[in-house]
């Protein structure tokens, strides 16, 4: 649909009280799912760390457990509410609970009158931006549980220890974000029988590495790094800064003592 196509549309809404208006009004909001869904792709981190699973109307999120799964599995049951994790037929499939996550906009009708589709525009942009911020809310509480909890055991399932890198209680690191820890964190991937591709790292640490010097890393992987403002991989890892983690952040991983 082109802008005019929209312009026209938009203005059909503002007689909403009317059998046409209304049908207008779900035509124009069924146009606007895709910017934000296509916006909502490039905001949502969790989006890059979680499969997007689009099942059909009525459908269960079940799913076979299958040998590339951690056990156990943690699930959400809903907005608001802690990571549990549990497995209904344990050895056999594990249900996701299903939810909703919802947002709105409105504008005035003089707007829609008047034609102002980039108004709509942004309050599509706004919408979008709080279901990303949603998203993450549900995913770093599952992360967070899941990458610092050991399980005890259940059943025929051992004991295991919380899948993390842990710095020896007589290992003095370097105090901040430095090379010597990313080469730690590979290597402790590796015993796990992982690769380490991204490491997603907060601004004050962003800044940390900023502040490598000849000491820390050779001068062209400096050079690099400067170039790219601190981002871009190391060793194949690829460095993603976040917003919302550290220390004025919203969400933190265990304590200093891990990674």
């Amino acid at each position: 649909m082109d802008r005019k196509e929209m312009q026209a549309l938009f203005a059909a809404t503002a007689a909403i009280d009317t059998p046409e208006g209304m049908q207008a009004y779900k035509e124009f909001a069924a146009a606007l799912t895709v910017p934000i869904l296509q916006k909502l792709e490039l905001e949502s981190l969790m989006r890059q760390l979680f499969n997007v699973e689009r099942l059909a109307p009525g459908a269960q999120a079940v799913y076979p457990i299958a040998e590339d799964f951690e056990i156990p599995v943690w699930v959400l049951p809903g907005l608001g509410y802690m990571a549990q994790n549990f497995i209904e037929g344990v050895g056999e499939e594990v249900y996701v609970p299903l939810f909703s996550i919802n947002s709105s906009a409105d504008w005035k009708v003089t707007y829609a009158r008047d034609q102002r589709v980039d108004i709509a525009a942004r309050a599509a942009s706004k919408v979008a931006m709080e279901l990303a911020q949603y998203e993450e809310e549900c995913g770093w509480k599952v992360i967070i549980p899941a990458a610092t909890s050991a399980f005890a055991g259940k059943g025929l399932l051992g004991p295991r220890s919380a899948p993390i890198y842990e710095v020896g209680a007589n290992s003095i690191g370097a105090g901040y974000l430095s090379k010597e820890l990313i080469n730690k964190m590979i290597v402790g991937f590796k015993r796990m029988g992982r690769t380490l591709t991204h490491l997603y790292i907060s601004p004050e640490d962003a800044a940390d590495i900023r502040e490598w010097t000849d000491t820390d890393i050779d001068p062209v992987t400096r050079r690099e790094i400067f170039q790219a403002a601190g981002m871009g991989s190391i060793w194949n890892v690829q460095l993603v800064e976040v917003q919302h983690l550290g220390a004025t952040g919203m969400y933190n991983l265990n304590d200093s003592t891990s990674g």
